[in-house]
């Protein structure tokens, strides 16, 4: 009997470390499981939250459902937000995580557009990874977001959604900016080619490209395999990086300085293309 109790206290909260925010009766069953668990087990229980859900009006998941997992689950270290749940509420709602150390969400949107982004606000206070659904393409949205990242008192990593809009001094600022920062990874769309290298003159060591599959499965699917310590993008920024570090005068190829998770078009569908 006594090593059954043993054995459920050191498996039972392997089953609450991820909860996934959705429309499903599985979800609203897991809630009512939530409510009934003594607050210190989840504190310590529950490490990521990830709020898969669709647009508000498509779903039975309300605002105040999503800012109630919140406060239940105080301990959480990774939160990974959609559209669904973005904007100065799940701002608020997150400000009870005082662990919180790795955030993906719109930033710009978590403070009103009249006002400038407060990097000094409690949510970013142990925040090291910030994974950024902003569209960097848009100058207004750009700027209001670099003039914050610098003053997040704890950020050593940042991806951001680059498309190919961002001028060479522009990202060369931001990395002069940040010098706490580690891993500056800009995500593009595509496939690499020569042009892009050639085209490109930043020399700090912390900048990685990646080349990714931007749809939701595909992305979601990467946060999931960071919150295991599996390998993903930001693993392999790491390596990137540490792989330069290690060089001794060696000279890579321009296209393994950057990650690729497109698989080049094979030639029967650039010759598709082509003939389109």
């Amino acid at each position: 009997m006594l090593v059954a109790q043993r054995v459920k206290l050191w498996v039972e909260p392997l089953l609450y470390r991820t909860i996934t925010v959705q429309n499903s009766a599985k979800f609203f069953h897991l809630l009512r499981i939530l409510r009934t668990k003594p607050p210190s087990f989840l504190a310590s229980a529950v490490w990521h939250i990830h709020y898969a859900i669709p647009l508000p009006r498509e779903s039975l998941v309300s605002a105040d459902i999503c800012a109630e997992v919140l406060a239940l689950c105080p301990g959480t270290t990774h939160v990974g937000t959609t559209v669904s749940f973005m904007g100065t509420r799940s701002r608020d709602a997150m400000s009870v995580l005082t662990n919180l150390q790795d955030l993906t969400t719109e930033l710009g949107i978590l403070f009103e557009h009249t006002q400038p982004i407060d990097a000094r606000h409690r949510v970013f206070a142990h925040v090291t990874h910030l994974n950024l659904h902003d569209r960097m393409g848009l100058r207004s949205v750009r700027q209001r977001i670099w003039d914050a990242v610098p003053a997040m008192p704890s950020l050593t990593h940042l991806r951001m959604l680059s498309g190919d809009s961002i001028a060479d001094a522009h990202i060369e600022h931001l990395l002069f900016s940040c010098p706490k920062l580690r891993i500056l990874l800009l995500t593009l769309e595509g496939h690499w080619d020569e042009h892009f290298h050639r085209t490109r003159r930043v020399s700090d060591s912390r900048l990685v490209w990646a080349f990714v599959d931007e749809a939701y499965g595909r992305f979601w699917a990467d946060w999931t395999r960071h919150t295991r310590g599996e390998t993903c993008l930001w693993t392999m920024a790491e390596d990137v990086v540490r792989q330069r570090t290690m060089r001794q005068g060696s000279i890579p190829s321009a296209e393994a300085e950057c990650i690729h998770l497109n698989p080049p078009p094979t030639p029967t569908e650039r010759a598709s293309d082509e003939d389109s």
